[in-house]
Parts: structure tokens; C-alpha cells; sequence
């Protein structure tokens, strides 16, 4: 079990035919205070299955254009901490799949793939320092690791992120000019307990021609292990989640018609006679 804090922002102006940012922005901020609670669930198919889920929200802030997505605290809390999403991954820590309950809700399985990917890393073996290209909560990106292995057999592992090449939100080829980004993240790895922490901060950037700001992503995350605790794990209705559940690839964003609907119905509500 996890103490999470997650703060992020993200600013999307569209572009004209000719380069220059128009159209409506779409600004969507959370600021989320929970426990992110993480259960081994063994094996299957030589594949480790883990189930993460959102407990005990302190603080859940999510607004679409300056308004909360969800009605009341409730709901938010219907909404995000109901469901169990489980993980499939290989013995060399690749997600292959995540599973969802069929009722759970785009906004839900989006904020899981997103911490998943900032929970993944990429481990190669006994190097010291490595480059990669992998999947990032927000798009892909070239990224650098470096670890250091102290004395006392605690690993810390440096994530940067150094380019991106794909956007979730954006086709950035599309861009006037290039997306500017910075990503920093701080992994701490002990004996007894695995990954005992995490750090993590992320900022993106690109502007048009005239200078008006087109992207503008910033995040940050840290999660503090707190506890370690056995759970009893009954096969059969593990297998009944299972069978019921819908499986998605790794970092794929679900889309939600009535959220849609609400950035709409919020576009129009801010038409002029003009």
C-alpha cells in the first residue's frame, strides 16, 4: 500500500489549417490525495497478475474547463475507488494487458494507465546507464536511466525523459515548432520492501508561430510505500473477475461519450453573439 499524491494539468489548444493555434482549449486539471493499494495475485499463463486499486481519498479535484467533472464528492468517490483494475505482466516486468470491470468508467481506466506507466520502468540487468524508447502517461518518449547501488542494498534508479515522439492528445508532427520537454523521476528500491518510493515530475511545452501556447502538460507524482500486508486469494473467483472482465492494451485511452457530451455542452455554454 501505497500514500499517493498526484497533481497535473493539461492545456490543448487545436490549430487552424495554417499553423496558428484556434478553436476552443480544452484545460483539465486533477489533484488527487489517496492510497494506492497494490495485491500480488500470482500467476497465470506464466504471467504475474496484480491488482491495483484507489483507497481512501483524501482529495479528489477533477475539472474540465474550470468545472468539476463529477457532480459531488460521492460520486468521485464512486467513480474512482469502486474498481479493482488487474494487471498482467511478464517475468521482465512488460505490462501485456490490463483488465477493467465492464461498468468502470473511461475516466477511471485513464487515471490507471497512467499511473501504470509512470510505475513502469525499464530494468537492463547490470548496466549502470541505458537508453530507451517507452510508453510514458502521456505519449512515448526517448528516456535515460542511471542507478546507483549503494552499499547498504538500496537501489536508487534516475528516469529522464529527454524527447517525445508520440503524444497521447496530439499528433506532434502537426507542431510549428518543436514540443519542449522536461521529465524527471527518482525510484527507490530496498531488500525488503521492493519499490519504496517514487518521485516524479514531468513538463511539456510547444507554442505556434505567434507564441500562444499549444501543449501544456505538468505532473507530478509521489508515492510512499506505508504497509505490506498478506491477502487470501481465492482462485475461483479471481477467475470469475477474469472471465468478466475487459481486457485493454497497455496505455490505451478509453473515450467516454458523456464526457464528450460535457465538453460540448460547456463550449457552447461559453458562445457569444460575437
Amino acid at each position: 500500500t501505497y500514500r499517493l499524491g498526484y497533481h497535473g494539468r493539461t492545456h490543448l489548444r487545436p490549430m487552424d489549417t495554417i499553423g496558428f493555434a484556434g478553436g476552443t482549449t480544452l484545460d483539465v486539471g486533477l489533484d488527487l490525495e489517496a492510497l494506492l493499494v497494490l495485491t500480488g495475485y500470482g500467476r497465470k499463463d506464466g504471467h504475474h497478475l496484480v491488482g491495483v486499486q484507489i483507497q481512501d481519498m483524501k482529495r479528489a479535484d477533477y475539472v474540465l474547463n474550470g468545472r468539476p467533472i463529477f457532480p459531488d464528492a460521492p460520486t468521485t468517490q464512486a467513480q474512482l475507488t469502486t474498481y479493482e483494475a488487474i494487471v498482467q505482466y511478464t517475468t521482465a516486468g512488460e505490462v501485456v494487458d490490463v483488465r477493467f470491470a465492464p461498468e468502470s468508467q473511461a475516466i477511471y481506466r485513464n487515471l490507471i494507465q497512467m499511473f501504470l506507466a509512470e510505475l513502469h520502468w525499464t530494468n537492463d540487468g547490470d548496466e549502470s546507464e541505458w537508453s530507451v524508447e517507452e510508453r510514458t502517461g502521456h505519449g512515448v518518449a526517448e528516456t535515460n536511466y542511471v542507478v546507483n547501488r549503494a552499499p547498504t542494498n538500496v537501489v536508487n534508479l534516475s528516469r529522464e525523459r529527454v524527447e517525445y515522439t508520440r503524444l497521447n492528445a496530439m499528433d506532434i508532427s502537426t507542431l510549428p515548432n518543436p514540443l519542449s520537454s522536461t521529465g524527471d523521476t527518482r525510484l527507490t528500491f530496498t531488500p525488503k520492501e521492493g519499490l519504496s518510493q517514487l518521485m516524479a515530475t514531468e513538463h511539456l511545452m510547444a507554442r505556434d508561430e505567434k507564441g500562444v501556447k499549444i501543449v501544456g502538460i505538468e505532473a507530478q507524482m509521489t508515492m510512499v510505500r506505508i504497509e505490506s500486508t498478506r491477502t487470501t486469494v481465492d482462485p475461483t473467483q479471481l477467475q470469475t473477475r477474469l472471465n468478466a472482465s475487459e481486457r485493454v492494451r497497455p496505455g490505451q485511452v478509453s473515450t467516454s461519450e458523456s464526457a464528450k457530451r460535457r465538453a460540448l455542452e460547456q463550449q457552447a455554454g461559453g458562445l457569444t453573439i460575437e
